[in-house]
């Protein structure tokens, strides 16, 4: 046989080969996301709900909450786990470190304890805003006009960022939600209770470098429950729901995801101001909310309306971003299930171009804009351990990102109302 011929064969098997790999990668779902568990738990114990988790390199901070629904103990002690890198251990080691101020003598002022309030991690250290006073179900806000608490691992000492006189803050607040943005400028605050017990749907955003809150556009409807806000990719992604959602007023579909993308730089003094002065038409041609188109032909493939649940941004690399819901509860039931999003791709991403591709397969879709609960390939639980832990719904439990595909709860209440004291980590696989 010709050499010539020898070459374009082995070109046309090599060509064969590569599109065969190509059609199997473009084929491969998106959606549902596998994702194994792994049990946390501390020699000593650490029942908390109520509370904030902070992870930070290879420490979890948890503050606030309180130990028992029917006591009215709280403390501002910041409580550090560390969990080994051994793959056989998921004990972590406890440490508690008391509140100190970083002034002279240790006089400067620290956090008082508290409950319900939120907690986000930017520049190595978490942020803590609001909070109830007391451990109850309804407890009074804590008035601190304005100020955030940030706790720093390295030193072990709280300061604070309180606003400029005669600017505007949120309200004092339990039950909300914060986020930072990726590059760690910004805190936002969503939502929450007010010392009126009125269900709040205004958004703030604190930018450190400006030292002061604007605030940004509230989101649309009038969520009645399960408010949820996370940063991610330059957006803030909002989950709300509305009871009787067919029939109310400003109503949200159930599933529907908002979001916003929130300016930077020098837009935030005209945000505030067209704010304050109700120019609320030249402010949409700058900045307004956006609603994600999703299925809405797959009603049990929604996750049910909840409260006190954890929403986390996911990216499993070139592109391909998920939202991430677990557990909370509603009037009745508590959950334990967890629910993945698929986010548009992001533009001029390799995803993007897969999806392009995808929609015009026969048989194969790109699930973009689809909800599915995640598959749990696996649940792990320490060797080392003396009584294993299991899976269990819970509310009002601490979570936080250890990582772009994984993350950590904590604590909460269980289904017997009954003070939770272990962790566990979400583990996209």
């Amino acid at each position: 046989m010709e050499p010539a011929i020898v070459t374009a064969a082995a070109y046309g098997v090599e060509t064969a080969v590569e599109g065969g790999v190509a059609a199997y990668y473009l084929s491969k779902s998106t959606l549902p996301l596998k994702g194994h568990l792994e049990h946390v738990t501390t020699t000593d114990g650490l029942p908390r709900y109520g509370h904030t988790l902070s992870v930070i390199s290879d420490r979890a901070y948890v503050f606030g909450g309180s130990e028992d629904p029917d006591s009215q103990s709280l403390t501002n002690d910041v409580l550090e786990l560390h969990v080994s890198t051994d793959e056989n251990t998921t004990t972590a080691v406890l440490r508690s470190i008391p509140a100190v101020g970083d002034g002279e003598q240790n006089t400067a002022p620290v956090p008082l304890a508290r409950t319900y309030h939120s907690a986000t991690v930017a520049r190595n250290r978490f942020f803590v805003f609001g909070g109830g006073e007391k451990p109850s179900d309804s407890p009074k806000p804590l008035e601190e006009n304005g100020r955030l608490w940030v706790f720093d691992p390295l030193s072990s000492k709280w300061t604070f960022l309180d606003p400029p006189p005669d600017t505007t803050f949120p309200f004092a607040r339990t039950k909300h939600v914060s986020t930072s943005s990726p590059d760690g400028s910004v805190i936002f605050v969503y939502g929450g209770l007010s010392s009126d017990q009125v269900r709040l749907n205004d958004l703030w955003a604190f930018y450190l470098d400006e030292g002061k809150w604007s605030r940004l556009p509230d989101p649309p409807g009038s969520p009645t429950s399960g408010i949820n806000l996370i940063c991610g990719r330059g957006k803030l992604w909002r989950l709300g729901y509305s009871d009787d959602s067919e029939k109310s007023t400003g109503s949200i579909p159930r599933g529907q995801i908002d979001f916003l993308e929130y300016p930077t730089g020098g837009t935030l003094d005209d945000v505030s101001k067209d704010l304050a002065q109700g120019h609320m038409n030249d402010l949409k041609s700058n900045i307004q909310w956006e609603t994600l188109d999703f299925n809405t032909n797959k009603p049990s493939e929604v996750p049910s309306p909840r409260d006190s649940a954890a929403l986390q941004f996911i990216s499993t690399g070139n592109g391909r971003d998920y939202l991430l819901l677990a557990l909370g509860s509603d009037d009745k039931e508590e959950f334990s299930d967890i629910w993945i999003y698929q986010l548009p791709p992001a533009q001029y991403s390799g995803a993007k171009v897969k999806d392009v591709v995808r929609e015009k397969l026969p048989g194969v879709d790109s699930h973009r804009g689809e909800w599915s609960r995640l598959q749990i390939s696996g649940i792990e639980v320490g060797a080392d351990e003396e009584k294993g832990g299991a899976w269990t719904s819970r509310r009002y439990f601490g979570s936080s990102m250890t990582g772009t595909k994984q993350l950590m709860i904590w604590g909460g209440l269980g289904p017997r109302n009954e003070t939770l004291g272990d962790g566990w980590r979400i583990i996209i696989d």
